[in-house]
Parts: C-alpha cells; sequence; structure tokens
C-alpha cells in the first residue's frame, strides 16, 4: 500500500509540473520549434539512443547494440519511399512491418512471466522471502517519507518534461531515464528493484510529466508527441481547428479550456486513485499462481484479437523469448522496443535531411539548432565509454530486470 501510494503521489506530482510547463511554454516554444528541420530531429533521435543506452546498465556497447537491433527491426516491410519489400522473406503477414503491439507484449509482458515462472520453480525460499517482504511493505507513507523523494521528484518531472518536450520520445524513454538518474543518484543503489520509494517516485514522476510537455510540440507545431497526441489532432482537424504556431491566437478559448481540464484531471486522479488504493493492495496480493496464467491468456488475447492474426501470436511468442534471453545477458529491452519506435522516424528524416543537404554528413554539425544536440551526445558517448564499470555488485546484479519491472 506504501508503494502504491508513493505512485499515486509521484504520478500527479509530475503530471502537474508538465502541465505547469505546458501553461508557461506553448507559446515561446511555437516560435523555437519553428526552427527545427530534418537534420535536428536527427540530431535528437541520436541523443535519445546514447542516453537510454548508457543508462541501460554497465555496457554501453549492449546498450547501443539492443537500440541498433530495434532500428534494424524497424526497417522490416514496405520500404515507404519507393515500396520494395524487405525482409519479409515473401510473408503477407510482414508488408506492414513487425506488429507493435506483439513486440511490447512479447518482450516486456510474456517474457517477464516465462522470467518469473523459471524463478518460481527455482527458488522455493527466495518466493517465500519475497512474499513476506510484500506483507511487511503494506504500511502507511507518512510524510517525512516523501519528503525524502523531493529531490527525485522534481528531478524526475523535469526529465519526463524535456523528453516530453521532443516529439516521439515518449513514456518509456522518460521512465527509463527518471530511473536510472534516480539510482546513480541514491546513496542506497542496492535498493532499488526492491520496491524503494525512490524507485517508485522517480518512474513514476518522469513518465507522468511526458502527458502535459507532449502537447507542447503538438499544439505550436501541430506534431504529435505520441500517438495519444495525434489523435488529438485528429480530433481538432474534424473540427475545422488548425494545429500549430497560430492556434492559440485563432482559439486561445479552446487551448486553455484544455489547460484547465488536465489541471482539474490531475486532482480527480488523485481522488480516485487514493480511494481505490485498498481495492488495488487486494488484486495485488492474489498468488502467482494465479495471476501468471490469467496474464498468459491476456497476452495472447491481446494480441490475437486486433489483427484476429495467429502469426502476430507467433510473433510475440519469439520476443517473449527474445526478452527472456536479453534480461539473463545485460542487454537492454527498453533500449531494443524504443530504437524500434523511433527506427522510421529516424529513417525519415535522416533520409530527408540527405536529400535536402546533398548527403553531406556536416550538416548535422553546421545547423546551429542541430550542433548542440550532436554536441551532447557526443559528450555522453565519452562518459558513458569512460565512466567505471567497476561497481558495487550489489548495485548492478540486477539492474535491467529491476529497471523494466519499475516501467
Amino acid at each position: 500500500m506504501k508503494a502504491m501510494k508513493m505512485a499515486l503521489y509521484s504520478s500527479v506530482f509530475g503530471d502537474t509540473c508538465s502541465d505547469v510547463v505546458l501553461i508557461l511554454l506553448a507559446a515561446p516554444f511555437a516560435a523555437l520549434a519553428l526552427l527545427f528541420g530534418p537534420p535536428e530531429i536527427t540530431a535528437i533521435i541520436l541523443l535519445a539512443f546514447t542516453l537510454i543506452a548508457g543508462l541501460a546498465g554497465k555496457s554501453l556497447l549492449k546498450g547501443l547494440m539492443a537500440a541498433a537491433l530495434g532500428v534494424f527491426l524497424a526497417t522490416v516491410g514496405l520500404d515507404a519511399q519507393d515500396g520494395t519489400q524487405r525482409m519479409t522473406f515473401g510473408i503477407v503477414d510482414l508488408y506492414d512491418g513487425i506488429s507493435m503491439n506483439a513486440m511490447a507484449i512479447g518482450l516486456f509482458a510474456f517474457s517477464s512471466v516465462i522470467s518469473q515462472l523459471f524463478d518460481h520453480w527455482q527458488d522455493l525460499d527466495k518466493r517465500l522471502k519475497i512474499e513476506s517482504r510484500f506483507d511487511k511493505a503494506l504500511q502507511t507513507l507518512h510524510f517525512h517519507e516523501f519528503r525524502a523523494c523531493i529531490k527525485t521528484l522534481f528531478r524526475s518531472a523535469y526529465i519526463g518534461t524535456f523528453v516530453g518536450m521532443l516529439p516521439g520520445l515518449g513514456v518509456t524513454l522518460a521512465a527509463f531515464l527518471g530511473y536510472g538518474a534516480a539510482k546513480r543518484a541514491s546513496k542506497t543503489p542496492e535498493k532499488f528493484g526492491t520496491g524503494h520509494l525512490e524507485g517508485i517516485a522517480a518512474t513514476e514522476a518522469a513518465n507522468s510529466a511526458v502527458a502535459g510537455a507532449n502537447l507542447i510540440p503538438t499544439i505550436a507545431l501541430g506534431i504529435p508527441g505520441n500517438v495519444a497526441a495525434a489523435l488529438l489532432i485528429g480530433a481538432f482537424i474534424i473540427h475545422g481547428i488548425t494545429p500549430g504556431p497560430f492556434m492559440m491566437q485563432q482559439n486561445g478559448d479552446l487551448v486553455y479550456a484544455i489547460f484547465a481540464s488536465m489541471l482539474m484531471a490531475n486532482f480527480a486522479h488523485l481522488i480516485v486513485g487514493r480511494l481505490g488504493i485498498p481495492l488495488w493492495v487486494k488484486v495485488t496480493q492474489i498468488p502467482k499462481a494465479i495471476v501468471l496464467p490469467i496474464v498468459t491468456i491476456l497476452c495472447v488475447v491481446g494480441v490475437y484479437i486486433p489483427a484476429y492474426s495467429f502469426f502476430e501470436v507467433g510473433i510475440m511468442f519469439v520476443f517473449a523469448g527474445l526478452g527472456y534471453i536479453m534480461r539473463k545477458t545485460g542487454f537492454s529491452i527498453v533500449a531494443l522496443f524504443i530504437g524500434f519506435l523511433l527506427g522510421p522516424m529516424l529513417e525519415q528524416v535522416l533520409r530527408q535531411s540527405m536529400v535536402l543537404h546533398d548527403n553531406d554528413v556536416l550538416i548535422f554539425f553546421t545547423r546551429p539548432m542541430a550542433l548542440p544536440f550532436m554536441l551532447l551526445t557526443i559528450f555522453f558517448i565519452w562518459r558513458f565509454a569512460a565512466r567505471k564499470d567497476t561497481p558495487p555488485a550489489s548495485a548492478t546484479q540486477s539492474s535491467e530486470e529491476d529497471q523494466s519491472k519499475a516501467l
């Protein structure tokens, strides 16, 4: 119950901070973001890959390899430019590419089920200790415990807001970066992944902070930051409203009504979530022997129903196996998935940059808006590559598995 309360309060805190930033920066960002072109977006995506790879664990190389594999898998299907087949092997189901739904459920949900099943069978004593530890965690969240996480909350809210302002990066990257930053700054990193309040606060504040900031490029430029923002743009267009730099001038009443509704939704989230915590706690106490089979069925049904395709169910099983292997070998499944998500965008903007500038790669260092992101990318590569890879074993022995659980 304590963990759930911290997750709720952190989520509301991060979302509220992000909404305030949205209200303050929506108009100024419209003027700045008009300077962004394909080279700038390319530089931003490269920076995102570097950050996620560097924070994936001890090895920058493993993180970059996982992200590169994700980008590679994103190229499967029909070429967006000339329509030619790429690595489809004549399989019609791959013409539209690998299903994101099947990949996500396989990598994160079903691979976790497999991992927990193996742990469940192999170590009964460990399982009993975990269950006992969970029982002790059902305590009241005291104010001094929440206050001890204030720095983490502000740090994660800042990270989530920054990530949300950049189109396409999403909540996964924000949650991962927030968790990684909190773990590195903590004096007790070995507690992360065990229900430690600081880790919960970091993840929830970061991923919730993305929601408000995602509307900055949506309203200011008409560029959706995520799928929900894309649907919102569609709703605007249906009603004759064109998102972009002039939206706040022409439809200011609507924009600020949206801002007000977002702040009100945070209070509703706090009230409903707080009243429902006793029920959520009862749900989490259901034995794994009951939960895991149900989750397995939901995974299969959740993949099959959208496309009524057993092929996608097979894809889910393939990625579940891959996810399990990556968990055990220290590769980041989060980096893989983010590489897959951003792969099509990276390919598009990179092609556009090369076409517009006669294949001159120096354009990423000569454009004033792209240069800072490229310099940051180089800086973080240097920092991550030069850092010592000999932290205490207790702080790193389960970093990837703990981080994916926190997401």
